[in-house]
């Protein structure tokens, strides 16, 4: 085995590694071991949690069933409580299907055909290059993931009968909040969450630029 030295609680701490994947099989006495370890690490890093929000959305899509919310403390333009989801998925999904009467069996075809759709048809897979998930962020109000939902699937406006426009925002963000607007991420579901922190963002300078 390698010596390396981590950081734990700012401490350095020497700790014992595998030099081999060859190495760690033997030390398991199972042929495979090792290999098999680095696909549930890298599947828990991430992919678990896709999965998690896209049988969130099937399921949400096919009960009908809304998740719970508060107010944030905050106020839209027109003086309305911006209100923020707080169920964890799990315990949404369970209310979901309990409420309507649907089950795991009748929706499961549902969230295969989802979770193969993802990545562009590729489906969801363990990625080496994935950084690893350290827990849940700030939560993002509703009407901000709602909002760049809208931004980044070209919904059309009820308002004005148009596509909402990005770059309209693109402009306005960078007025209000005096950076630029950046969306990153590869998928649909990664645009869309970098999109609503950003949302949430805008708001919340132009909350403070209209009490001025």
């Amino acid at each position: 085995m390698l010596k390396e030295t981590r950081e734990v609680l700012d401490w350095k701490v020497d700790m014992l590694v595998y030099e081999s994947v060859e190495e760690a099989d033997q030390d398991a006495g199972v042929a495979g071991a090792g290999l098999k370890e680095m696909n549930n690490n890298l599947l828990y890093r991430g992919t678990y949690q896709k999965a998690r929000t896209i049988i969130y959305d099937v399921v949400a899509k096919a009960t009908g069933v809304a998740p719970l919310t508060r107010p944030t403390g905050d106020k839209d333009a027109k003086g309305n409580d911006i209100l923020e989801a707080y169920e964890n998925d799990s315990v949404f999904v369970d209310r979901a299907l309990a409420t309507s009467g649907k089950t795991v069996a009748e929706l499961q075809s549902a969230v295969t055909e989802a979770c193969n759709a993802a990545n562009d048809g590729k489906g969801l897979a363990a990625d080496i290059k994935a950084k690893v998930r350290t827990g849940v962020g700030p939560k993002v109000p509703v009407q901000d993931t709602l909002q760049a939902t809208a931004f980044i699937r070209g919904d059309i406006n009820k308002a004005t009968g148009k596509a909402y426009d990005l770059s309209k925002f693109e402009a306005a963000f960078a007025k209000v909040v005096g950076h630029p607007l950046v969306v990153v991420g590869e998928t649909e579901e990664e645009k869309i969450k970098s999109l609503a922190a950003q949302c949430t963002e805008f708001r919340k300078a132009a909350n403070v630029f209209n009490k001025m």
